[in-house]
């Protein structure tokens, strides 16, 4: 072994004692600590380390027992540091100060004055506070530990919670709007009997309510005195112009004529007055807007159904001859029925809304049957066949017109003439000179309201079958003015028939007559056709006449006068309604040509109608006049 050299012993073996052992010493470097001095300053750290960890995990400890974090704010309150108890207490005296706070309105040079909670505003303070203490208690732990030593940041200040109730809110504009502003009018649709007239929309004018929240919300945010200016819109109906006239135009289609109820031959009118009576406008909810509606009255239907029933149902009878005064009628079979109301209720008001004026009457028929049905009666009587037809159409008569060319049809319906006897249309027709007819214009000695008028459409329409049938016409008078309910359909002027009726005893007035020269009874039938159309058959045996007509000749004696203009209060600006068109003084010559079934002349026959002139009749608005 070398000097300088250290043996190190085997390892597991002992030291002997007498052997040498000797120790190297190194010589100490200044300033550098010996491994187990680092070992102890490490350690040292360490612990503080760990006891800045455990103070900052026992403050948020601490603080989330309930205590709000340093620093905290609930709107503009300080509650950092204060236990949940007093967190709330300091936030809400201030929102109960808040909620004393005045908030002010203007509108130019008006103003209103009133506290939140007048409009729907209210402070949640205990949410607020909720949330400031849960931001509180978790901070993270290095949240927790930079808050120990003061280097965590300042909490964001948590917002007051504030909500505005839209429904308060627009309760107090309400009242606002009920002092400065005006309410939108809805356009709305009027009946006046059967006149349907429109009353037109109408802008309001009210605080623009978006605005107006727009503007207090972020006010009431700031927690300072609110002072808000208000502005006006314009405020639209829900139903406008265009709803109105679409309705106008549904009802003036459904008021336009009666809905016929039809069961076989048989025909009863609904009048539209009837209809216009049930008819019941109202504003809907639909398809997420608002709309104008009619429906049928529920309880009037059921009494016109009554009314309709009377009139229809009826037990199984025999066809018959009825002695009405001097004339003769007949009374076709009837197979007995009964009226299924409830279907005539739903199917009126189904056609009622839909336009149509044809509806099949609902009945359910008896098992027995007549004995004597009136084909077999007929052909006892002779009556085989048509003999010829003539036609008419009275649309846009008045509702008293209307109504006395259907009660005129009802009662010369079914008039028999006996061979070689006279038709008197008087006679079929009796007294207008009771409760049955209305009062209505005429147009025998000028425009004037008298008994019955409109009862010539009837006379005027079995004169032109008479024409058609060949017959002889045995008294016949025009009318003295023009009508156009008697030019519709392709009729020229001088095809009409005029009667009279002074006295009580109608055939002693002036009338409208033919013969039948034939040996069989002749059948008048009137029958009533959708749009306001009337139709009369002669039914009789077969004459084998040939008719034919030259061309009317037509020459003006007279011109028409100037228009007549009368104001009408009730009408809208701007609006002219013609109630009559202007017309020549008019003579017209009517020449027909009758022959035999061998071509030999019967009969040639001449009618000259002359027409007094007439002046135009316009209804306007006052302001047609002004502007004028």
């Amino acid at each position: 072994m070398g000097a300088g050299r250290l043996e190190r012993p085997a390892i597991g073996m002992e030291h002997a004692a007498d052997v040498p052992v000797r120790r190297l010493t190194m010589p100490r470097r200044r300033g550098r600590r010996s491994a187990p001095q680092r070992y102890r300053v490490a350690g040292t750290i360490a612990a503080s380390l760990l006891l800045f960890a455990l103070v900052a995990l026992g403050a948020a400890f601490l603080r989330s027992t309930g205590e709000a974090a340093p620093g905290t704010r609930v709107g503009d309150v300080e509650v950092g540091g204060l236990s949940e108890t007093a967190a709330r207490a300091r936030v809400g005296a201030r929102t109960a100060a808040l909620a004393e706070q005045p908030v002010a309105f203007t509108l130019g040079d008006r103003n209103w004055t009133t506290r939140p909670a007048k409009i729907g505003v209210t402070y949640e303070a205990n949410a607020a506070v909720d949330h400031a203490l849960a931001a509180g208690r978790d901070p993270g732990f290095a949240g927790a530990l930079l808050g120990t030593v003061g280097m965590a940041p300042e909490p964001a200040p948590v917002p007051l919670a504030i909500r505005l109730d839209q429904t308060g809110f627009d309760r107090f504009l309400d009242q606002i709007d009920a002092e400065v502003g005006a309410p939108p009018v809805d356009a709305a649709v009027v009946l006046a009997g059967t006149d349907v007239s429109i009353t037109p929309a109408r802008d309001g004018r009210g605080i623009d309510r978006d605005v107006a929240r727009s503007a207090l919300v972020p006010l009431l945010a700031a927690l300072r005195p609110v002072s808000v200016a208000l502005t006006e819109r314009a405020l639209p109906p829900a139903i406008d112009d265009d709803e109105a006239v679409a309705l106008q135009d549904r009802l003036d289609q459904a008021l336009a004529e009666p809905i016929l109820l039809g069961d076989g031959d048989e025909t009863w009118p609904v009048a539209p007055e009837e209809l216009a009576g049930l008819v019941r406008i109202a504003p809907v909810d639909r398809d997420g807007g608002r709309v104008l509606d009619a429906t049928l009255d529920g309880a009037g239907l059921a009494t016109l159904v009554d009314r309709i029933a009377a009139e229809t149902e009826a037990a199984t009878s025999d066809a018959w001859i009825e002695q009405r005064g001097s004339q003769k009628y007949l009374v076709p079979a009837v197979q007995g029925r009964t009226l299924l109301r409830d279907e005539l209720v739903t199917s009126l008001r189904a056609a009622f809304l839909a336009g149509e004026h044809e509806l099949a009457l609902p009945v359910q028929r008896d098992a027995a049957v007549p004995e004597v049905t009136t084909d077999e009666l007929l052909a006892d009587l002779g009556i085989t066949g048509l003999v010829a037809e003539g036609d008419s159409a009275f649309a846009g008569s008045d509702a008293g017109r209307d109504t006395n060319v259907r009660l005129a049809a009802e009662r010369v319906d079914g008039a028999l003439v006996p061979p070689g006897g006279t038709f008197s249309y008087n006679a079929a027709l009796g007294t207008l000179f009771d409760s049955g007819f209305a009062a209505a214009n005429s147009m025998i000695e000028g425009f004037e309201t008298a008994e019955g008028g409109g009862v010539c459409q009837v006379s005027t329409t079995v004169f032109r079958a008479a024409l058609r049938a060949g017959l002889p016409i045995t008294e016949w008078w025009p009318h003295g003015f023009r009508s156009p309910f008697y030019e519709q359909a392709g009729w020229s002027p001088g095809f009409d028939a005029s009667i009279v009726q002074v006295w009580q005893d109608p055939e002693s007035d002036t009338d409208f007559r033919f013969e039948n020269p034939t040996d069989s009874w002749m059948l008048v039938r009137v029958a009533l056709e959708p749009g306001s159309g009337l139709r009369v058959d002669l039914l009789g045996a077969e004459t084998g006449y040939g008719v034919s007509f030259d061309e009317p000749v037509q020459r003006v004696t007279e011109p028409a006068p100037p228009a007549t203009e009368e104001i009408d209060e009730s009408l809208l600006p701007g609006t002219v309604v013609e109630d009559r068109p202007a017309a020549d003084a008019l003579e017209v010559t009517v020449v027909r040509r009758v022959t035999d079934a061998d071509g030999n002349e019967v009969s040639t026959d001449t009618f000259v109608s002359s027409y007094r002139s007439q002046s135009a009749l316009r209804r306007v608005s006052p302001d047609v006049i002004e502007g004028a």
